[in-house]
């Protein structure tokens, strides 16, 4: 019953979530148009993007450690601690780089906005360690109904405050990333105070534990978000405003589904993996998820797929239709990521980080050679070509790590993780229905 309630609450918190993000979302397209939200798009990038690189995954750090600890029956009180003090120490290191790199990374047609990104992202780099410490903690310890709140206080105030800004006639660009920084500040401090809030302390074992597991995650975390980011790095520095809001719109409804689950998934599978202690019955676990994520991904993505040439423009204004190609051959490409995305949360959980990180950077190389391609055979370098090449590398690379899988793990079969079957069907509308009966049968007693 608990764990029903627990995925009850996943899955809610993650709708919720979703449903914020699409609020707002909406009201930024339809009140800033394609050129604004191409701005508010290139001026959000690089704060996200250094940050990822230099934060060197602390989180999935702490996390790993902490289900571990409890795993086998050890206080995870002093990682906790001893990774407090790591993420105080990476919020000066990472706002530090940011402020020296940007001046040089910022595109010119952008240069004019400097103040307000130096600030932002400032800003951005310092609060944003400690929002992931706690929802680190809390995810390692299995409180996900606390993981929930503080995943879904951020979304939910800037959304707030992004209508109060439509209502006031204040939405811009600068007022929504102030919307962004107060929604954090605000989050970051529930985060770390539903933690428990353990003062930092030194302790040299658990910090030489922390950081030589995130170095081992990071490696691979590290090709995985630059991957994931590659395609809008392009974008910004080869796209006008107009082309760059035009994409924006393309992946956030291609991401729909995608994020969906991605989201729901990670929150459990994880923790859920990482406290299992035997190693077969890991292995079918990770099938049962891959199988079931298979199976939802491509149900979701493909109806997103048949309406989107009416969907997107009413959702996100008229202004959007030409971003509607695009965003078919995106969700082609976000089916194929999302389902490794899951994969790869499920390989961390068992420490292997090997096939996520071939897979990652065979994804990278097939993307950069099938654009180049297309600019040297066609001349084309738009939004269009960056798209398709994205969607045939995110196949292959999908292709290539179910294989590596295949080969990893010898009790694992290809049929074991091939969702899209009659019987896996019927598993997972058997799974939901005792979900459905055993949450009304709480509800009664």
């Amino acid at each position: 019953m608990k764990k029903l309630n627990s995925w009850f609450i996943t899955y809610a918190g993650t709708a919720a979530q979703f449903l914020f993000g699409l609020g707002t979302s909406i009201i930024l397209a339809r009140t800033l148009g394609p050129d604004d939200r191409g701005l508010l798009a290139a001026l959000m990038f690089w704060p996200a993007f250094l940050f990822q690189i230099f934060y060197f995954s602390l989180n999935e750090a702490t996390s790993r450690q902490i289900a571990h600890a409890r795993g086998h029956g050890q206080d995870p009180l002093a990682t906790a601690r001893a990774a407090l003090l790591l993420h105080v120490g990476i919020a000066f290191w990472v706002s530090l780089i940011f402020a020296l790199a940007l001046p040089f990374l910022l595109q010119s047609q952008h240069m004019h906005h400097l103040q307000t990104v130096l600030v932002y992202g400032l800003l951005f780099s310092f609060l944003t360690p400690f929002h992931l410490y706690g929802m680190a903690v809390l995810s390692g310890i299995g409180a996900f109904g606390k993981v929930n709140i503080v995943r879904l206080l951020q979304p939910f105030l800037y959304f707030v405050f992004i209508f109060i800004l439509l209502l006031l006639y204040k939405l811009q660009v600068t007022t929504i990333l102030s919307a962004i920084i107060v929604a954090l500040f605000i989050a970051a401090i529930l985060a770390v105070a539903f933690s428990g809030a353990p003062l930092p302390a030194w302790n040299r074992n658990r910090i030489r534990t922390l950081t030589k597991t995130a170095a081992r995650f990071h490696v691979m975390n590290l090709a995985l978000y630059v991957g994931t980011e590659l395609d809008k790095l392009l974008v910004i520095r080869l796209a006008s405003n107009e082309e760059i809001g035009f994409y924006a719109i393309a992946l956030a409804y291609a991401m729909l589904g995608a994020g969906f689950l991605v989201s729901s998934y990670s929150v459990m599978t994880y923790a859920e993996i990482a406290s299992l202690t035997d190693r077969s019955k890991q292995v079918a676990k990770m099938a049962q998820y891959a199988r079931h994520a298979m199976l939802a991904i491509v149900l979701i993505n493909g109806m997103a797929a048949v309406a989107a040439s009416w969907a997107l423009p009413f959702i996100y204004g008229a202004e959007f239709a030409p971003a509607v190609p695009i965003a078919l051959v995106l969700l082609l490409a976000m089916t194929a990521k999302g389902l490794r995305q899951i994969l790869d949360r499920a390989l961390r959980a068992l420490l292997n980080t090997r096939i996520a990180l071939l897979s990652e950077l065979l994804a990278m190389a097939a993307f950069l050679l099938l654009f180049a391609t297309f600019q040297f055979y066609s001349g084309r370098k738009d939004i269009l070509a960056i798209s398709i090449s994205l969607a045939m590398a995110q196949l292959l690379a999908l292709g290539f790590m179910l294989y590596m899988m295949n080969r990893t793990f010898s009790e694992l079969k290809y049929a074991d993780m091939w969702g899209l079957r009659p019987r896996t069907m019927r598993n997972m509308a058997a799974r939901l229905l005792s979900l459905a009966m055993g949450l009304v049968g709480n509800k009664g007693n």
